[in-house]
């Protein structure tokens, strides 16, 4: 079998052995609240999607395809692998769920990517207790589980317009250029390839949040521990932050005028001709990914 570890959105479903007639055979999973509810389904492609992770296997026919082409996109369906970590979301659901009074089985469970939302395919990754791994590594992986994509793509796309005048409604490449030259100074070397893909990413997941007109998306191609390492680029170049503790704390505090969350909560900062942005991200967030940062830097 070929195992992977997933992170991102997409839809579950449970086949149940069915016994006679009583049950259905293919039920959906829903989350509600801290529990998760199971409906019989019929109709595969009606998918209720939601964040999740783990680790899974390749069916057979998938694994086959990757293994000739090495093409990622052709991966749809991932089963849960054994060998799950006790935060997975298969642990969590096959935790609450029962049919008939009896608890699921978790070799029952499929999941099917969504793939109009970012998410983590790693063929590479290494157990946590395997031997000869690196601090960095380490460091690196846990980040990279951790984390909310698209808050990490949010943050940025705030911090652009803040701080470098990227307007969203009239994206110019300059801006992409200049954003990675200044992060450059600061000895982050990123492109603006990069930069934009980031910035088109955020608006879209802006308009979703919103309920807006949602833009087209782009791939995003960039890890997770990356982006968090973008975010503390531009906090250092954009906002003044540094490991001063004075400094620190004004950056991740929540005062409207010198905080990034506060910034971004307040309208006179995320504004351009056309639209006023509003962004609510917690000052603790803001503070975690920088402290990350700086561990997985060389400072």
């Amino acid at each position: 079998m070929t195992e992977v570890f997933f992170q991102g959105y997409g839809s579950w479903f449970y086949e149940h052995e069915v016994r006679g007639n009583w049950f259905p055979r293919l039920f959906s999973v829903s989350p509600a609240g801290t529990t998760f509810i199971l409906f019989p389904w019929d109709d595969e492609d009606r998918k209720n999607s939601f964040e999740s992770m783990g680790f899974f296997n390749l069916t057979n026919e998938d694994a086959f395809a990757y293994s000739i082409t090495k093409d990622s996109s052709l991966i749809k369906k991932l089963l849960p692998s054994p060998r799950y970590a006790r935060q997975s979301t298969i642990q969590r659901m096959a935790d609450k769920l029962e049919i008939g009074g009896l608890r699921v089985k978790e070799e029952g469970f499929y999941f099917l990517i969504d793939r109009n939302q970012p998410f983590i395919l790693d063929f590479d990754f290494k157990d946590t207790d395997e031997p000869n791994k690196t601090e960095t590594t380490l460091k690196a992986e846990t980040i990279t589980r951790k984390y909310d994509y698209s808050k990490l793509l949010m943050i940025i796309f705030g911090m652009a317009i803040d701080k470098y005048g990227h307007n969203p409604k009239n994206p110019k490449d300059t801006t992409y250029s200049e954003i990675g030259k200044r992060l450059k100074l600061q000895g982050i070397p990123v492109d603006k390839e990069s930069i934009a893909m980031c910035l088109i990413e955020g608006e879209r997941l802006y308009g979703i949040d919103a309920g807006t007109k949602v833009v087209k998306g782009v791939r995003i191609e960039i890890e997770q521990s990356d982006l968090i390492i973008i975010i503390y680029g531009m906090a250092v170049d954009g906002y003044g932050y540094s490991k001063e503790k004075t400094t620190r704390s004004l950056v991740t505090g929540s005062d409207k005028n010198a905080s990034i969350s506060g910034r971004f909560a307040n309208p006179n900062h995320l504004k351009t001709p056309e639209h006023i942005y509003h962004i609510e991200i917690s000052k603790g967030i803001v503070k975690d990914y920088l402290d990350q940062a700086q561990k997985l830097l060389p400072l």
